[in-house]
């Protein structure tokens, strides 16, 4: 099976030349879809400089991606746990640029990452009205319309308990809206339905790290990259997780490093807790490497790179 990404001329982040202004959507379709690919959840990304700036849904083989200002970009498309299945460079030159294609290479339906899924679960198909409901709600999601994507996740489950991914997103977004309770009971209903879901898992991670419960916060992170691969936000947890206890720094470190990939701001927490164990020169390193990334805080974080150069680290 041979799957195709086609990307039509839209609107994200680079300027080049004439092309100052962003265009306004860049949409995409991936032709072909079906066998192992047809029932996952897929996603787009478009990076610029290894630093993600864009990460969408893909919804019944198509996406979209907002205000993209024109350039080079990388595209990718991958799996719920971050996994790559295809990545290629691609240049958006403006409105009047020519659709992009990229080709995800042919995989075989695979056992699930832990390994084992309950029956019921590969037996689950949501009827209509929910499945409509639970892409209602990904699209305001991904709008960053987190109150509206919770009524649509909300109707989800009504119509259909058993309904583990709108549990699970249903919590993510009461997380956004700081609903912690809220959000802990949707992971943890959507954990009942499969205790060895590696995305609900980090999900729980991070509400519980947001709700000042490092420890079990932990607990739920190692338990994730058990059960699957470690996406970024995963190791960001995970660190977060490990530094508010105040222990094991060294391994906080080297998982907010990993984290960087997907999550440049990780290098500032790295920074912080280097240079709070007195490795002023690593810290200066971390920040140096975050400022290749262009981002939105430069003078701030030259300025304090600035002050780690004049002291240094102690001898």
């Amino acid at each position: 099976m041979k799957l195709f990404l086609r990307v039509s001329p839209g609107v994200l982040i680079l300027a080049a030349g004439l092309w100052a202004a962003s265009v306004p959507l860049v949409t995409g379709e991936i032709l072909g879809l079906g066998g192992a690919h047809n029932e996952a959840q897929l996603y787009a990304e478009l990076a610029e400089q290894g630093a993600v700036r864009q990460r969408v849904t893909v919804h019944r083989g198509e996406f979209e991606f907002r205000a993209v200002e024109p350039g080079r970009y990388e595209l990718r498309i991958t799996d719920a746990h971050g996994e790559p299945l295809a990545q290629d460079f691609v240049t958006i030159s403006g409105p009047a640029a020519a659709p992009l294609q990229i080709r995800l290479r042919e995989v075989r339906r695979e056992r699930p990452v832990s390994g084992v899924v309950s029956l019921a679960r590969l037996r689950h198909r949501p009827p209509r009205k929910a499945a409509a409901e639970y892409v209602k709600g990904s699209r305001a999601l991904e709008r960053g319309e987190y109150g509206r994507a919770a009524e649509h996740f909300e109707k989800a489950v009504s119509m259909d308990p058993a309904y583990l991914e709108a549990h699970n997103n249903l919590g993510s977004c009461r997380l956004r809206l700081g609903d912690l309770p809220g959000a802990e009971r949707s992971l943890r209903m959507a954990l009942a339905l499969d205790p060895r879901d590696a995305i609900v898992q980090g999900n729980l991670a991070a509400v519980l790290v947001a709700a000042g419960r490092p420890a079990e916060a932990e607990a739920a992170a190692r338990r994730a990259l058990e059960l699957g691969p470690g996406a970024p936000k995963l190791h960001y947890v995970l660190a977060l997780a490990l530094r508010d206890q105040g222990r094991q720094p060294v391994e906080a470190i080297g998982h907010f490093r990993r984290a960087a990939a997907g999550l440049p701001q990780a290098r500032l927490a790295a920074a912080n807790l280097l240079a709070a164990l007195g490795d002023r020169d690593a810290a200066a390193e971390e920040l140096r490497q975050y400022l290749k990334t262009s981002p939105p805080d430069h003078a701030r974080v030259a300025a304090w790179l600035s002050a780690l150069q004049r002291s240094g680290s102690p001898k």
